[in-house]
């Protein structure tokens, strides 16, 4: 993805979610059945991700 674009995370289930960086340098906050988080991302480089309620579901975003 492009510097500049905001990435948006949807929970579309009943569990809470939270979505943190795995350096813990950013997080989304809980985010219950139908709440939307997001995190623009303005630097190049590869994030990694986890959901801190279930850490084994990791996600990594590439920005360019």
């Amino acid at each position: 993805m492009k510097a500049g674009t905001q990435v948006t995370w949807r929970n579309n289930g009943r569990m809470v979610h939270t979505i943190v960086a795995e350096d813990q340098s950013w997080t989304t906050g809980p985010l219950v059945s139908g709440d939307v988080g997001g995190k623009t991302f303005d630097k190049p480089g590869t994030y990694t991700y986890i959901c801190k309620e279930h850490p084994w579901a990791y996600g990594q975003i590439i920005v360019e």
